[in-house]
């Protein structure tokens, strides 16, 4: 499936767990047909 997609993870409770999910998502991305770009907030 090719396309751009963008996620924005948000975690109220523990600022560690968004910075987490992104490298999480930036490294599981790497190699796909789609441009992927997540960022942590």
């Amino acid at each position: 499936m090719q396309g751009h997609y963008s996620v924005l993870f948000v975690c109220t409770g523990n600022s560690a767990r968004s910075i987490l999910a992104e490298a999480i998502t930036n490294h599981r991305g790497e190699g796909l047909d789609s441009e992927a770009r997540s960022q942590a907030a």
